[in-house]
């Protein structure tokens, strides 16, 4: 009898204690995340973290097994939530897809900055980095396919660049952090850079849902 109201016991509280896990593996994710915008990951220790996220080094060592294996995690689920993200963006509509790339950049573009100044520094952020710069590729690929199919073929490649440069963190960097632009005229400079591309390309026409109007041209 003992033994059956023990083995109920542990049922009950399995549930809370699985809750509980979860609950302080975030906490610690977000001390990660916390800490890695405000200085470089070689600067961040295990005892950091474990202060930001108020629990013990153990704890974390229990939850990740090293410092290194927090931060593959991290990475992942930084990558995991931004793909999520700009798979919201609109297909053959410039106004909206800006919205989300700005949205994105917005959220998380400090923090990817700080990834790409690790690039050739630690192999899992290549590996992470790698798989963002085909991301991004994938998503211009998808947003603007509309204007993608009436190009040649042999200028499919060369405007998919073209389209994938002007829509790159860089170029966020550049109006956002170093042109101080507000993001309302970060996204109309966006936009009109985009709509002139596109017009110069001859892979605008008449009824395109209005791109030169909502563009502001």
């Amino acid at each position: 009898m003992g033994k059956s109201i023990s083995v109920r016991k542990n049922k009950y509280h399995s549930p809370i204690r699985a809750e509980a896990e979860a609950l302080t593996h975030e906490r610690i994710l977000s001390a990660a995340r916390s800490l890695y915008t405000e200085r470089w990951i070689d600067q961040i220790t295990l005892e950091q973290v474990a202060s930001r996220a108020g629990v013990s080094s153990q704890t974390v060592l229990r939850h990740f097994g090293s410092l290194e294996g927090l931060w593959i995690t991290f990475g992942r689920a930084q990558n995991d939530k931004a793909i999520q993200q700009r798979q919201e963006a609109p297909v053959g509509d410039i106004p909206g897809a800006v919205a989300n790339l700005m949205d994105h950049y917005e959220a998380f573009g400090l923090s990817v900055l700080r990834t790409l100044a690790l690039e050739g520094r630690y192999p899992e952020v290549d590996k992470f980095l790698q798989e963002g710069q085909q991301k991004h590729r994938e998503w211009v690929e998808r947003v603007f396919s509309p204007y993608l199919t009436r190009a040649k073929a042999k200028d499919r490649d060369l405007i998919k660049t073209e389209l994938a440069a002007l829509c790159d963190i860089y170029m966020w960097k550049l109006l956002r952090v170093d042109g101080g632009l507000s993001r309302e005229q970060a996204e109309f400079a966006l936009k009109d850079m985009l709509t002139s591309l596109l017009l110069n390309k001859h892979l605008l026409v008449t009824g395109d849902e209005s791109d030169e109007h909502k563009s502001g041209r």
